[in-house]
């Protein structure tokens, strides 16, 4: 069995947990709505939405979570952050990217690539630093 280097968990980590803050985010804005109200954290204020809490605080603990990849891939124009040169994927899009081998954000832009080939996907990876 080979072994897991540190930055093979990292990531991992990058992939699964932008992940799930995305589809937190994404089901959590049509349960309840869009707007987050009553929340005390710094990273929040009284006009957030679900989409700017992914897209103005796109990165985690020194890039290491991609918070806002995955929603502007499906955002369809709408930049409340510093990207939108994409658009036009549904969240079903991305979930079919995934594979039991694919465990790595490198090999999830690889992957994305090769299904959705598009001249600005380059600019979106280096964006939230997925090299």
């Amino acid at each position: 069995m080979k072994a897991i280097g540190m930055s093979e968990y990292c990531n991992f980590f990058a992939l699964s947990e932008g992940w799930a803050d995305y589809v937190g985010d994404t089901y959590a804005a049509l349960k309840y709505g869009n707007l987050i109200v009553n929340e005390t954290s710094a990273d929040y204020n009284a006009n957030a939405t679900f989409a700017t809490h992914l897209e103005m605080h796109e990165h985690y603990f020194n890039n290491f979570i991609p918070r806002g990849l995955f929603y502007d891939l499906t955002d369809n124009g709408v930049d409340v952050g510093l990207f939108d040169q994409i658009s036009g994927h549904n969240i079903n899009d991305i979930y079919q990217t995934f594979s039991p081998t694919l465990n790595t954000i490198q090999g999830f832009r690889t992957k994305w690539n090769q299904l959705y080939p598009n001249v600005n996907n380059a600019a979106l990876f280096n964006h939230y630093n997925v090299q």
